[in-house]
């Protein structure tokens, strides 16, 4: 229904309302008829759009411009829409090419035939409070005003409908924009805002004032110049709706609400209330100093939510600077945008309580996304964050135009793909920080996948991390790690490299990684239980580096507190360096551990070891080095042969020891090399290349030398089983050994190690 038809029925409603009151009296009322008036140079009712206005109605509509006109028609005057009339360049439809400064776009045609050329002392085209929503100004190109502060149309309250015009040439001092919604003393302009051209102007393109929720949408605005020269500003309590804009090439920022006390601009204000602006989406953002960069009045309270992009449309923002940058807000929603090329970071959060990052492509920006001091809570879901220059998500890491500080609870869950970043995929370095980093892929980043300098805890859960330039998880600062379910691989240092913190590692798979599966390099405390470590091309498990001389360790001898147990550890030093738990700097113990066809020894421990208990120990070694359970005093690199004594009587127990190279245990008690007496109720089968059918190659005074090989030349004692070797399956990872009647018993925690004896095999 039209405007004129709506008024027709209102008229209509009220004369039958008369009727049944004043039927005797014959009253007739006639209703008020919108008319059509004209303007153009010559031949129309009027020669000047202000002199139509002045003549008429309310509802009237004025066509500006002669029929049918080829060149432009300027009409040099300012214009007050006083009487609520629309305003409309004569002409039908058509589009024509526009180009200024090099850029070319389509504009309706009659916008470029019809200029209102005002004096530059005021605004061109002021519309006031007492417009009503049938106003509209409509195809004219808008220009010239030189008055400091002043903008080429000016609202004052209402819903005006303001569409297909070219808003240009501002050059006034201070704020001088293209269209400014005051929204002052309480007044609420909501205008529509569409299809509009906004460009070289001093000053915001749009400039939304307090209180103004406008509708803009479809608009093109560009080269928004000055300290002020925002696409589109917010300022106060400003709540528009701001949709499919295409704005680029402005000084400060596409969308912006900065706070500058220095030229009178004040940032976002909730008023002790709450604001929430309206889904910013589907706008092209590019080649703004900033895209979109929102900001709280300092010492405002109340609420502010911003929604960046929703589940129906996001934005696509590009360089050069910064793309999202927002401060002092209560929550952010940043969901669905295409963010990249930026100099700076992609997205920028500083003092937000919460945010929430999804389903954004962030590409190729200085960092992916980054928080500041004073955010509380952030959560990253299913975001493609990839090829920066530094990390994809950074928390509290330095980098280029980064402030200090982070976000205080950080979780990054459910599919991001983070990959191709030039430093790390995940940094983190934000003292007390609670980080959760969950159900991700993170892969081919320079560095690190995950890399933690400083934390509270970093929860690492369920992620595949595979391809980083170094460590799939270095933990260099963070006093808390776990690192749980995830599967690790093909890295091109280590699996997990750890200098820092207490915490477990359980349940991960680690394999094929370019140096080994975990590494202890500095005073730590860990529990490793439960991984399949294997393949690696170094150490299984592992303290300091793995090929010097018993060095790579910062810490004192001891200082690395681990627990090992109920981990499969295999085939690791596949590059001819490494055996399968090499742990000689650490404290504690190593209890039910699988450990087979490891290049060199299966265990390796040295002076502070507390216990090995119910491991198998199984095909260990390589040319002619390597055993099962060996100690090692640190005096040679990790391929040299074992040496020295341990300070102390450990308990060895329960454990099978079976055709690795060398010898299947080998400790010596310090200061004068005695035999272990802790040793106790191990089997050892096949160690040093024996088996029933060769013998072995002891001297022949000594009465069993098969058994004191295999014993590092120590006795066996009355608990301990040998057994001969019927065959070994290696190319399944089947060993089965069988042998009289024997048992091996439960494990120190009560799991049931499986029997053995009789004609029943084991299978490890």
């Amino acid at each position: 229904m039209d405007s004129k038809q709506l008024k027709g029925d209102m008229f209509l409603g009220t004369l039958c309302a008369a009727f049944f009151f004043l039927c005797a009296g014959f009253l007739i009322v006639n209703p008020a008829v919108a008319d059509d008036i004209t303007v153009c140079p010559s031949g129309c009712d009027y020669t000047s759009i202000q002199a139509a206005i002045n003549a008429c109605s309310e509802g009237d509509t004025i066509y500006v411009g002669t029929r049918g006109r080829t060149i432009p028609e300027t009409y040099n005057e300012n214009i007050g829409i006083i009487k609520g009339v629309n305003v409309v360049s004569e002409g039908a439809d058509t589009t024509a090419t526009y180009t200024d400064d090099g850029y070319s776009t389509t504009v309706l045609e009659r916008a470029t035939l019809t200029i209102i050329h005002g004096s530059g002392s005021d605004s061109v085209v002021r519309i006031p409070g007492t417009t009503t929503s049938d106003v509209v100004l409509d195809g004219f190109t808008i220009e010239n005003s030189s008055a400091n502060d002043v903008f080429l149309i000016r609202v004052g309250s209402g819903s005006p409908i303001i569409k297909n015009n070219i808003i240009r040439n501002n050059t006034g001092a201070g704020h001088a924009g293209g269209i400014s919604l005051q929204g002052v003393f309480g007044m609420e302009p909501g205008p529509a805002i569409e299809n509009n051209l906004i460009h070289n102007v001093n000053g915001p393109g749009i400039a939304n004032g307090p209180n103004s929720h406008a509708y803009i949408h479809h608009n093109e605005i560009r080269a928004c110049i000055g300290d002020n020269g925002a696409g589109i500003g917010l300022y106060g309590y400003a709540y528009p709706t701001i949709e499919n804009n295409i704005i680029f090439d402005n000084h400060r920022a596409g969308i912006g609400s900065v706070h500058n006390p220095d030229t009178g601009v004040a940032g976002l204000a909730a008023g002790g209330g709450a604001l929430t602006i309206p889904a910013i989406k589907g706008n092209t953002i590019s080649n703004n100093y900033a895209g979109i960069r929102l900001e709280r009045i300092p010492g405002d309270t109340g609420t502010i939510d911003v929604t960046i992009g929703d589940s129906s449309a996001g934005n696509d923002i590009s360089g050069p600077w910064a793309a999202i940058r927002l401060d002092e807000l209560t929550s952010a929603t940043i969901e669905n945008n295409n963010i990249h090329d930026h100099f700076l970071a992609g997205i920028s959060l500083g003092r937000l309580m919460s945010a929430t990052i999804l389903d954004n492509e962030i590409s190729h920006n200085q960092a992916g996304i980054e928080f500041d001091s004073g955010c509380l809570s952030a959560t990253v879901e299913n975001n493609r964050i990839h090829h920066h220059n530094r990390a994809g998500i950074n928390n509290g890491h330095p980098t280029i135009g980064h402030p200090a500080g982070g976000v205080d609870t950080l979780i990054v869950q459910r599919n991001n793909d983070i990959y191709s970043n030039g430093e790390a995929g995940i940094c983190i370095e934000y003292a007390g920080s609670a980080n959760t980093i969950q159900g991700n892929t993170i892969h081919d980043n320079g560095k690190a996948g995950v890399r933690v300098f400083e934390a509270a805890s970093v929860t690492i859960q369920e992620n595949t991390i595979y391809s980083n330039g170094r460590a799939g998880i270095g933990n260099v600062g963070g006093q808390s790690l776990v690192a749980v379910g995830n599967h690790i691989y093909d890295n091109g240092y280590g699996g997990i490299e750890i200098r820092s913190g207490a915490g477990t590692i359980t349940g991960n798979i680690i394999e094929q990684n370019n140096h080994g599966g975990i590494a202890f390099k500095a005073p730590c405390a860990y529990e490793i239980s439960n991984n399949a470590i294997y393949d690696n091309l170094r150490g299984g498990i592992h303290t300091g580096e793995q090929l010097t001389d018993g060095g790579g360790y910062t810490g004192a001898g001891g200082d690395a507190h681990l627990t090992i147990r109920k981990n499969r550890v295999y085939r690791n030093g596949q590059d001819g360096y490494g055996g399968g738990i090499d742990v000689r700097h650490a404290a504690g113990s190593i209890c039910n551990n699988i450990v087979y066809e490891n290049h060199r020894a299966g265990i390796r421990f040295g002076d502070r070891i507390d216990e090995i208990i119910n491991n198998t120990v199984v095909d260990n070694g390589g040319d002619d080095i390597g055993g099962g359970i060996m100690y090692d005093d640190l005096a040679g690199s990790v391929n040299d042969f074992p040496s020295g004594c341990v300070a102390s009587d450990i308990p060895i127990k329960n454990n099978i020891c079976a055709l690795n190279e060398k010898t299947g245990i080998k400790v010596n008690i310090c200061p004068d090399y005695a035999c272990p007496v802790n040793r106790d109720h191990n089997l050892l089968s096949g160690n040093f290349g024996w088996d029933a059918n060769s013998g072995c190659a002891g001297s022949p005074w000594e009465s069993n030398p098969c058994m004191r090989q295999q014993l590092g030349g120590c006795s066996p004692n009355g608990n301990e089983i040998f057994a001969d070797p019927l065959f070994a399956d290696k190319a399944n990872d089947n060993y089965e050994l069988q042998a009289g009647s024997a048992a091996i018993g439960a494990g120190d925690d009560g799991t049931d190690m499986g029997a053995y004896g009789g004609s029943d095999p084991i299978d490890w």
